[in-house]
């Protein structure tokens, strides 16, 4: 509770600054920014900064007070908490347009999160209006994180060529790979999320990595800079384009 306190306190800080140097910056690299479309993004416990700065309420912490400049979030691996309140009266205050990326292996190597449901919970709680949930069917936690450095960037602005799958041609069961995913962080913690053992598991992180990069870029561009290509590709491409080993939620 203390950590999230200081973390919101930074976040209101921080915008308070970037617009305070912006003023002040003249000429300079600050005002070449545009302060009025801001985007918010976090991961893990970032990403419950970030659904603080979009309007979550958690007991006995300050919500953060609505900046008209903030217009969307991003939330890669969510996070949630079963203690305290319920997860509906969390998120029910969430009042900016959010996209939550997460996967079927959204665990932790340090036990904090045991189940990757425990992810999709912001969504699923969130008021509906502008809210996606990007679901990836098997990622580790630390490529959500950007661990993964071994992957080439997606191609084209949205989505390049239809990105490529194993080696052996068949999609991971996803049920499966969650089932997976906790025993891996029990018995291998220093592997859990950690670098793929073989050729056709970096390729399907490749994949995966490009699924994120694009579906990402594409939200930013529809809420920040208010892109109608942007919006019709979420809308009627994503899904597609996404194929078996991921899906996009939308409400």
């Amino acid at each position: 509770m203390t950590s999230l306190t200081s973390r919101t306190q930074f976040a209101r800080a921080l915008l308070d600054e970037a617009w305070r140097r912006q003023h002040n910056s003249g000429s300079g690299v600050m005002s070449r920014i545009d302060m009025k479309r801001v985007a918010i993004v976090g991961y893990d416990l970032g990403a419950q900064t970030a659904m603080m700065v979009a309007g979550e309420s958690v007991a006995g912490v300050e919500p953060v007070p609505a900046a008209e400049s903030v217009k969307c979030v991003v939330a890669l691996s969510p996070y949630a908490d079963f203690s305290g309140m319920g997860m509906e009266s969390n998120f029910r205050s969430i009042r900016l347009p959010v996209l939550a990326v997460t996967s079927m292996q959204d665990t932790d190597a340090y036990g904090l999160v045991t189940s990757a449901a425990v992810r999709r919970a912001p969504f699923q709680y969130m008021p509906a209006g502008q809210k996606y949930l990007l679901l990836l069917f098997q990622a580790p936690h630390s490529l959500l994180a950007g661990a993964a450095t071994w992957a080439g960037p997606a191609k084209g602005k949205y989505a390049g060529p239809q990105p490529v799958q194993p080696d052996n041609g068949v999609e991971p069961d996803p049920l499966a790979a969650e089932e997976a995913a906790g025993e891996t962080a029990q018995h291998h913690p220093n592997r859990a999320g950690g670098v793929p053992p073989s050729a056709g598991a970096s390729a399907q992180y490749a994949k995966q990595i490009a699924q994120v990069q694009s579906v990402t870029t594409a939200f930013l561009d529809e809420m920040v800079k208010s892109d109608p290509i942007a919006s019709e590709w979420l809308s009627r491409n994503a899904k597609p384009w996404l194929g078996d080993g991921a899906e996009l939620q939308s409400k």
